[in-house]
C-alpha cells in the first residue's frame, strides 16, 4: 500500500516534472515505493470481490448507517426528493449517476473512499442539477488539470518508469491514471465511476490497478476541483487509451484476487 510519505514523493516528482517541462526537459516518475498497493488477503475470490461491490449481506449497511452517510439526514431529510428512481436499488437514490448505494467497507478500497462526500454537500437533485446537462455529466475544461492565473493547464511531460503502480476507476477505454491508492476525493471524478459492470466481479467498484512494464510518457499535473470534490491529487493523461497500452505491453493488470 502506498504510504503518505510515498504519495508525497510522487507529488513532489510530478511537481518537478511540471517545472522541468517549462525548461523543456521531461522527468521520470517512479511511484513503485512499495511492492504492491493491495492487500491480497482482501481479494480472496470472485465471491469476495462481488461482496465488496455490494452484492452480498457482507457489504450492506443498516438503514440508520445509510441515512446518516455524510450527515445528509440533517440537511436533506428526503435525500432522493426530485430524483426519478430509474435504476435498481443497488444505486444511490436508484440513479446510476450517483454511484452505488453503499461505499466500500473493506480494505483497501475503504481507505481510498473514506472520507468521501459523494454529493459535495448537496442533496441528490441539487447535485445532478449542478453537474449534469441533458442527463449526462459535464466534465472540466483542459482535461481537468488545475489552471494557472492565465487559464492554462498546469502540466508537464513525465516518464512513468518500469514498476510504477497506477490505478483507475473506470473503463479501460479511458486515458487517465492516478498513483495507486490516491484518495477518491483528490481525483475529482463523479460517483458513477464507482459503478462496477456486473460482468466484472474481479474489479469491485470499477477499480483497476496496473504496473508499468515499459516506460512511457504522459502529461502529468495537479487535478482541478470539480464535482464538489477538492481535487489537488496527481493525474496522468496518457497518449493512448489504457486498453491500447495493455495491448502494446506498456502496462499489465495487477490481479485483484489472491494469487
Amino acid at each position: 500500500m502506498l504510504t503518505s510519505t510515498s504519495r508525497l514523493v510522487t507529488f513532489a516528482l510530478v511537481l518537478c516534472s511540471v517545472l522541468s517541462a517549462v525548461a523543456g526537459a521531461p522527468v521520470d516518475v517512479d511511484s513503485s515505493v512499495d511492492s504492491s498497493p493491495l492487500d491480497d488477503t482482501f481479494f480472496r475470490s470472485p465471491e469476495k470481490a462481488a461482496a465488496i461491490a455490494g452484492d452480498s449481506e457482507e457489504a450492506k449497511l443498516s438503514g440508520d448507517e445509510f441515512a446518516s452517510e455524510n450527515n445528509y439526514n440533517k440537511k436533506c431529510p428526503d435525500m432522493c426528493k426530485g430524483v426519478a428512481p430509474v435504476n435498481s436499488t443497488f444505486y444511490f437514490c436508484r440513479d446510476a449517476r450517483l454511484g452505488p448505494k453503499h461505499l466500500p467497507k473493506l480494505f483497501p478500497l475503504n481507505d481510498i473512499t473514506d472520507p468521501y462526500d459523494r454529493l459535495g454537500g448537496l442533496c441528490a437533485a441539487e447535485f445532478l442539477a449542478k453537474w449534469t446537462v441533458n442527463g449526462s455529466y459535464t466534465y472540466p475544461v483542459k482535461d481537468g488539470f488545475l489552471l494557472n492565473i492565465a487559464g492554462e493547464p498546469i502540466k508537464g511531460t513525465a516518464k512513468l518508469l518500469e514498476g510504477t503502480l497506477l490505478d483507475r476507476f473506470g473503463s479501460e477505454y479511458g486515458s487517465f491514471l492516478s498513483p495507486a491508492e490516491a484518495p477518491y476525493p483528490q481525483r475529482s471524478i463523479p460517483p458513477s465511476n464507482l459503478d462496477a459492470p456486473k460482468d466484472q466481479p474481479l474489479y469491485p467498484f470499477n477499480y483497476h490497478v496496473y504496473k508499468v512494464i515499459k516506460p512511457f510518457d504522459v502529461e502529468a499535473g495537479p487535478i482541478a476541483p470539480y464535482f464538489g470534490q477538492p481535487g489537488a491529487g496527481t493525474q496522468y493523461h496518457t497518449f493512448s487509451n489504457i486498453m491500447k497500452l495493455l495491448a502494446d505491453g506498456f502496462l499489465e493488470r495487477v490481479s485483484l484476487k489472491n494469487k
